[in-house]
């Protein structure tokens, strides 16, 4: 088996799983499961939040290739379909961690933009060892020491994806000073119809969007993605529309 097909039969192997994980779940979370409106109330946040906790002791428990990688797998879902739809050069990721999300988006990448990258950046390198030494880490993913929102950071990311289309995926510190601070250094980056990804948006950093939108009226929520009723990314989806 070539590389190649090794890569698209994980892809395809990886949304097999999503498409079963919703069915799955327990009934009883199934059946609060309902992302909140625009105009939802603190105490249905809150509701929502606490459904969330629920669900993310089990969630956050899962791995990819054997790395964790603190995904909600149906996020990782809508993501994938962003990321089939845009067929960015490069995803941008703050907040590696272990670095088994890198490796799950080059994965999701490799199907789609044959030689597309994945840029991830964090303060310390907490990647296992078997992140980094596979294969996939070695020819499409390159990890970045540092802050994400850096100047030295945020200029080393705009040279290497100059003239390229972009996702950025937002992981990092989830407060709402750090996440405008992220908002406003890689907005520029992103075309029109792309997205910013904040997630954990319920950890903190809401304010710090609805600043930001309130600022880049070209940007908007895409309350479309929330469609399976449970996301760790209320809000978060953030599409250029001008």
């Amino acid at each position: 088996m070539t590389i190649r097909s090794a890569l698209h039969l994980a892809a395809l192997s990886l949304t097999l799983f999503l498409a079963l994980l919703f069915v799955s779940l327990p009934s009883e979370l199934r059946a609060e499961a309902s992302a909140p409106s625009s105009k939802a109330s603190p105490e249905e946040l809150e509701v929502y939040r606490k459904l969330l906790e629920r669900l993310n002791a089990q969630l956050f428990e899962s791995r990819y290739l054997g790395i964790p990688t603190l995904q909600n797998p149906l996020d990782v879902w809508v993501t994938q379909e962003i990321l089939f739809e845009q067929k960015p050069d490069f995803v941008v990721e703050a907040g590696t961690f272990r670095g088994g999300s890198a490796l799950l988006w080059a994965t999701l990448l490799a199907p789609i933009v044959p030689d597309a990258r994945v840029i991830t950046i964090d303060i310390e390198d907490r990647r296992l060892e078997a992140a980094k030494s596979h294969p996939l880490a070695r020819t499409r993913v390159e990890f970045l020491l540092g802050s994400s929102t850096s100047p030295r950071i945020v200029a080393d990311v705009a040279r290497r994806v100059k003239g390229k289309r972009v996702v950025v995926i937002l992981d990092s510190l989830h407060t709402a000073e750090h996440v405008f601070a992220e908002l406003e250094a890689y907005a520029p980056l992103i075309r029109k119809g792309g997205y910013l990804i904040v997630q954990d948006t319920l950890a903190g950093p809401t304010e710090g969007i609805q600043r930001f939108l309130e600022k880049h009226p070209e940007f908007e929520i895409d309350r479309t993605r929330e469609r399976f009723g449970i996301t760790n990314n209320l809000g978060g989806y953030l599409k250029r529309v001008r």
